[in-house]
């Protein structure tokens, strides 16, 4: 949207903003970005009619893939990518050239496959000890990867790099 073309032209409210740069025009700029709300004590632009959110934050384990464009387009980068997060899944400062584990939408490890004829052997190096209910679920995620590339998936905890 255009507050992602803002950001990424970095822009900001505190620069001149220039809508002919972003390709519209000033009027659908104001009605687009004209309401902010402040997120974990970070200033933030949402759509003008976009004000009620679902009242549970996401939850639960999900396996991104490279270049995943959820993780690619987030910002700001530090709520998505804390502490060990940020030195170990964004290498160069670049988010997409390695697979993510998410834990409650936030980047909490990072894992690798490797496919042989036999089978799909998935590690996942989470950045902290997860709770059994979420290795349960971890499980269930790489059950699918193997469903979906039709070979028997196994999963290892361990270093990825």
């Amino acid at each position: 949207g255009v507050g992602a073309k803002a950001w990424l032209a970095g822009y900001s409210r505190d620069q001149e903003f220039q809508a002919d740069d972003l390709g519209i025009n000033a009027h659908t700029a104001l009605l687009i970005c004209s309401h902010h709300i402040v997120v974990d004590g970070m200033r933030a632009w949402i759509l003008a009619d976009d004000r009620e959110f679902g009242r549970s934050p996401s939850r639960g384990i999900r396996l991104l893939p490279y270049y995943d464009a959820y993780t690619i387009a987030w910002q700001p980068r530090e709520l998505m990518f804390p502490g060990p997060a940020a030195q170990q899944a964004l290498p160069g400062g670049q988010a997409g050239p390695v697979p993510l584990l998410l834990v409650d939408g936030v980047v909490a490890g990072v894992w690798r496959q490797r496919k042989t004829a036999r089978k799909l052997a998935i590690t996942v190096e989470p950045f902290a000890d997860l709770r059994p209910s979420e290795l349960d679920e971890l499980e269930g995620q790489v059950t699918r990867l193997g469903e979906i590339w039709d070979t028997p998936a196994e999963l290892t905890l361990g270093r990825v790099g």
